[in-house]
């Protein structure tokens, strides 16, 4: 696995890891990989609103879902236009995956903002060697139906694979007093390229999208305050559009050192319909864009000691348009270095130690933040039982929308206008963490995972309610 961005036997890591395989996902009945993981992971909740398509997360060690921070297939996918920037599991397929690694505890040494609780790696399947073809139906009640198909191949040198796939449910809706249902529609596209050109040059790419249609049942509150009263018949309905893709370019020069450039991007689109009867009486757009520029190298001294360090950029954009009116943006970029140092330090001792250093561009008026983990496992010379231990700081900046996004009737305050409050006084969640536990594998049907784990976190941002009469309104402040 790669926990520090570099290859890792799973028996030298110092934190609690979940792998899930592709054996896992063959045997598995799920259609979404949230349904698949919330019964195959430990100290973790995955929660969902609703039925097929609605909005769900994973919260590891307890922590808010913004705590965790998700990659597919190394792009970061956590949404720019959410309110607290984290990513919703509600349209990823099974049939897309290949595998998961799970790392829990603090990563930000590594990973950056917002992976205080964890972090969620999703690899997408890739082409094998000779030509191979697959399709796959199942069918439920509801009227549920779900087709891949997909097409994958490959040599020596390089490998190609293309899967596409639609899923569509009528739904059940929770509402009583009509017949509407709750409908879904997901359309996916997963593909990926690699070709190794020569031993000094390689490229790897992904690429991924989902077209979703979902109809809910959204809160309605009949004391008019916003607008919706109990004749609506719920026929909430939202449009989605989720994409991302990375170019990963390898250069190693010598057999030491390696070099990979990677330009990524993602994008996210959720437009809420305008509909009769329902609490949608405008139509609302969100757009969540980000690209990010990465360098990382690797360099192995010898078997015993190895050092990961690299520099990053990521630009976010969030843009925002109520029915007619103009669509308006807020961005911000982070600047980041870091690096992690791993040593095999005796025979059955294996420690890494790293740090990160990020500078946003705005939060707190531009603020600088820094990361620190350190981890230790000793493994047994029966190789069956591991002692680990790992302490770590980390940090979440805050979202555009908690930076900018203030809702006030009266001052019509959005996206930073001229109504709205400063966002100079928000600034990064901080936290502090550290775990120790064992690992027994008593056969391979039978493992034993024990570790105690405590995380403390301050500076949370939350909303605040102001005070009523004009200027009044919610905001996000950094907690006391």
């Amino acid at each position: 696995i790669a926990p520090s961005k570099k290859a890792q036997s799973i028996s030298t890591v110092g934190t609690s890891v979940t792998i899930l395989d592709q054996k896992f996902f063959n045997n598995s009945n799920e259609y979404f990989l949230g349904d698949a993981l919330s019964t195959a992971i430990t100290s973790a909740n995955f929660f969902q609103s609703g039925g097929h398509g609605t909005a769900s997360a994973i919260q590891l060690r307890g922590m808010p879902k913004r705590y965790s921070t998700v990659y597919i297939d190394g792009v970061k996918m956590s949404d720019p236009s959410s309110v607290s920037g984290d990513f919703d599991f509600n349209n990823i397929l099974t049939s897309q995956v290949s595998s998961v690694e799970i790392l829990k505890g603090n990563q930000s040494s590594i990973y950056g903002s917002g992976a205080i609780g964890g972090t969620i790696h999703i690899i997408t399947k890739k082409g094998k060697s000779g030509f191979h073809k697959d399709i796959q139906y199942l069918g439920g009640s509801h009227n549920t139906h779900n087709l891949s198909a997909s097409i994958s191949g490959g040599n020596n040198n390089s490998n190609y694979y293309l899967g596409l796939q639609r899923f569509q449910t009528d739904g059940i809706s929770q509402i009583t007093h009509n017949e509407e249902k709750d409908r879904y529609r997901n359309n996916g596209l997963v593909a990926s390229y690699g070709n190794k050109f020569s031993d000094v040059f390689e490229l790897q790419s992904n690429a991924r999208v989902a077209e979703t249609y979902l109809q809910y049942d959204a809160l309605c509150i009949t004391d008019g305050l916003f607008g919706c009263s109990s004749a609506f018949d719920h026929a909430e309905e939202v449009d989605g559009i989720e994409a991302s893709y990375n170019i990963n370019l390898i250069y190693k020069p010598i057999d030491k050192l390696t070099n990979k450039f990677t330009f990524s991007k993602t994008y996210i689109e959720r437009i809420y319909a305008q509909a009769a009867n329902s609490k949608n009486t405008q139509q609302d757009n969100y757009y969540g864009d980000r690209h990010a520029l990465l360098y990382q190298g690797a360099y192995n001294f010898n078997l015993d000691n190895s050092i990961v360090f690299g520099i990053e950029r990521e630009d976010d954009q969030m843009g925002f348009s109520k029915d007619a009116t103009p669509r308006i943006d807020s961005n911000a970029y982070v600047e980041s270095k870091y690096f992690d140092y791993q040593s095999r330090i005796t025979k059955n001792i294996y420690g890494t130690l790293g740090a990160r250093f990020d500078e946003h561009s705005l939060a707190g008026d531009g603020s600088n933040e820094d990361s620190h983990r350190a981890t230790l496992a000793y493994v047994f010379d029966d190789k069956k039982t591991k002692l680990k231990s790992s302490y770590g700081t980390g940090y979440r900046f805050p979202s555009l929308y908690e930076m900018f996004y203030v809702w006030n009737s009266r001052n019509n305050c959005n996206f930073g206008g001229a109504n709205c409050h400063s966002v100079s006084f928000k600034t990064a969640e901080n936290s502090k963490s550290y775990d120790f536990g064992i690992e027994k594998t008593i056969n391979p049907n039978f493992f034993i995972d024990l570790t105690y784990f405590n995380i403390k976190y301050e500076d949370a941002l939350e909303g605040w309610l102001g005070n009523s009469g004009a200027g009044s309104g919610s905001t996000t402040q950094n907690s006391p």
